[in-house]
């Protein structure tokens, strides 16, 4: 018997560790059952990866798993005897017989870790062999009382124990794959292709950004194998080939099916960082217009995305109560000659109307313009009572509006922020130390200005009122030291790209800790929108109309069930009517319709809910093979989005998602099917496609419906 025998009989032949090997493999069994009844309170990160069992991490090393089981009960074993032997100097021999058998049992439980060794079947000999000499020439003289025959058997034996240890240190232990950042290029049901990896000799594995020279088998270094073996080895890898610029991974196409399907996915980034995000904010006793649309979705967008990759948001509106706007606004009321109790029976066309007739006649009359900015001086000074009740009256009746409809966008706020918060009394204390850190210029008409490249930007007034930058350094500072953010993002158009661009340079130069911590998320503007001469389109009344045309459409169809409902129609009229009210082709409306499809089915056999799948093996037709690979891809998807703050893959990857599903819904039947098995299997395939349907969706801001 060879060397190898031996140790394969040692580890795996003999009648004591095939008795605890089958005890162990039921109890995984039935542990694996149990966890696959449960909802995971924490998600794996990679869709072929999910619920990864332990003890497949052993890879081809399993050996040594099974060895550690097998000396950790000799080691028990012989601690039983040695309590019970008599020895002519018993606490002599006592001694060496405990050191001996808590080297032999540490040792044991070290063998776990052999597998996660750079070089196992190195790391895994020097413990194996170092145990057996050092433990075993201590047992023999403990219990025979005689010298051990090999000479330096106990030294040698110490001396391989330190050399495998040393291993351990001296190479790097394997990294499961999804630690790995790769470029997933495509993959369908059995196969994985990953591009622009950095192969050479001494990448260690890593991926890189940049793209790679000709690629072949034989110069994939042994640690990417090793690396790619340890945690691939769980799904089922038939192969691994190189290509041009890319890796592909061929799947086992069962084991691919069950690690979609079988395990709740997590799609939380490693990385936790808190985001405040700062969106729509719209100026008070102004109409909520669809100028502010974009914004809203957009911010709604990363704010729903970040937290569901697990990252702290805080929800900003910063809403515009300051400033001279006020004075044209209270003008624009005494002009009209408003009473409180008419600006009552419609707060917010009424303030509209009022600011847009200031406004128009400061055009013909200076004379406006500057009693406007005087009664601000007033209010920011705090000299006329009156003025600061009507602004007070005015923030209220805006916020009610805004929160209506807010409510119908299905957006939410953390928090409502007001730029009165940061009024020239209660910024004093930015503005000097602003002064301190020497970044303010005086100009001999009293302004204040900041010096941005060859730009010289305006912070403080002549007549020393504040301005828009001075306000928003304020916030900055005071948002950093409220909610100590990681990053910052402010979502408006584009048209104020410079005013950021200052912003942050002057606040990043006060305070260096927010260098890289702020971003303006841009957009286009839409154009023709004017509060100052009335030109806008009340977004109000677009949602109403196209809850009125969703509603009529819910009363003519034959396939509505039930009722048609209005909170419904409210819901599927959130979008542009012209295209996105068609119930074919790629349409808001369409995903809607997918989900409801869904869920009818799913609540039809819901008899299939509780019903245990222990192997996917009947999910056999192309249209499930390829649902299953758009389940696959979500992650991929979500990380995308992550690193461009863009919503257009996750649009795309939902439509696609709608119609591989609409695809599999046509062939795969569930509640005629007569096989139990393959019932079980397809219910659980459309259970997994609705909830990554509805995930996205609602990451999108949509909220999903369950019938229309």
């Amino acid at each position: 018997m060879g060397l190898t025998d031996s140790m394969n009989w040692l580890a795996v032949g003999n009648p004591v560790s095939q008795g605890i090997l089958n005890a162990g493999s039921s109890a995984i069994k039935v542990m694996s059952k149990s966890s696959k009844s449960t909802s995971a309170a924490s998600r794996p990160t990679n869709p072929l990866n999910n619920n990864l069992k332990l003890w497949k991490l052993s890879g081809g090393h399993h050996n040594f798993v099974r060895l550690a089981g097998l000396s950790g009960l000799s080691a028990i074993i012989a601690a039983s005897l040695g309590s019970h032997m008599l020895y002519k100097d018993k606490e002599r021999w006592d001694d060496v017989f405990a050191r001996a058998n808590q080297f032999h049992f540490f040792h044991s439980i070290a063998l776990l870790g052999v597998p996660l060794a750079r070089k196992p079947l190195l790391t895994g000999s020097l413990l194996t062999f170092g145990t057996i000499l050092f433990s075993g020439a201590l047992y023999y003289k403990a219990f025979t009382g005689k010298p051990v025959p090999i000479k330096n058997a106990a030294p040698t034996g110490g001396l391989l124990l330190i050399l495998g240890w040393a291993s351990f240190i001296l190479q790097k232990l394997k990294k499961i794959f999804a630690a790995a950042k790769f470029d997933i290029q495509s993959h369908t049901a059995n196969q994985l292709i990953v591009k622009n990896v950095d192969i050479s000799e001494n990448s260690g594995g890593k991926s890189t950004s940049r793209n790679t020279s000709q690629l072949s088998k034989s110069k994939i270094p042994m640690n990417y194998n090793d690396l790619i073996g340890l945690e691939l080895n769980s799904i089922d890898i038939e192969s691994i080939t190189a290509e041009k610029k890319k890796l592909i991974f061929r799947i086992g196409q069962d084991s691919f099916v069950e690690h979609s399907l079988a395990y709740p996915a997590n799609y939380a980034m490693t990385d936790r960082r808190r985001f405040v995000v700062e969106f729509s904010s719209p100026n008070i006793a102004k109409p909520f217009h669809v100028g502010h649309l974009r914004s809203t979705i957009i911010g709604n967008f990363i704010g729903n995305l970040l937290e569901f990759t697990g990252n702290d948001v805080m929800r900003l509106n910063y809403l515009g109560d300051w400033g001279t706007q006020f004075g044209m606004l209270q003008v624009g009321v005494e002009m009209m000659n408003l009473s409180d109790e008419d600006i009552r029976k419609d707060p917010i066309k009424t303030l509209y109307n009022s600011y847009v007739t200031a406004n128009t006649a400061s055009t013909k009359d200076a004379s406006i313009a500057e009693k406007a900015r005087a009664v601000f001086r007033d209010l920011e000074d705090n000299k006329n009572s009156s003025y600061r009740k009507r602004w007070e009256t005015f923030r209220q009746f805006t916020l009610e509006e805004l929160q209506n409809t807010y409510g119908r966008l299905g957006v939410n706020f953390s928090e409502y922020h007001w730029e009165s918060q940061y009024s020239q009394k209660d910024i004093q204390d930015t503005i000097d130390f602003l002064n301190k850190c020497q970044l303010l210029k005086d100009e001999k008409d009293g302004r204040k200005l900041v010096e941005i490249g060859d730009r010289r930007v305006p912070i403080i007034k002549s007549d020393g009122s504040t301005l828009y930058l001075a306000r928003d350094v304020a916030a900055i500072f005071d948002r950093f030291e409220r909610f100590n953010f990681d990053e910052m993002l402010y979502i408006v158009d584009n048209s104020q790209t410079d005013h950021f661009k200052a912003c942050f340079e002057t606040a990043s130069r006060a305070n260096p800790d927010l260098i890289d911590r702020l971003n303006h998320i841009k957009f286009g503007r839409i154009k023709g929108m004017s509060t100052r001469t009335g030109n806008t389109i009340f977004l109000k009344d677009v949602l109403d109309e196209a809850k009125d045309i969703m509603f009529q459409r819910q009363k003519d169809s034959p396939t509505t069930k039930g009722e048609p409902d209005e909170g419904v129609a409210d819901i599927l009229g959130m979008l542009h009517w012209d295209k996105a009210l068609q119930m074919t082709g790629d349409t808001g409306i369409k995903l809607q319709y997918t989900h409801c499809r869904l869920n009818s089915l799913l609540l039809e056999n819901c008899f299939l809910e509780d019903k245990y799948v222990e192997m996917f093996t009947k999910l056999k037709e192309v249209e499930a093979l390829n649902l299953i690979v758009e389940i696959a891809r979500f992650e991929e998807v979500l990380e995308g989005c992550i690193d461009g703050l863009e919503a257009c893959n996750l649009v795309n990857y939902l439509f696609g998602l709608s119609n591989a599903t609409s695809r599999a819904l046509k062939v795969l039947n569930v509640k005629n099917e007569k096989c139990p098995d393959t019932q079980a299997e397809r219910y659980i395939l459309f259970k997994r496609a609705k909830e990554v349907l509805s995930d996205g969706m609602k990451v999108l801001g949509l909220e999903p419906l369950d019938r229309m």
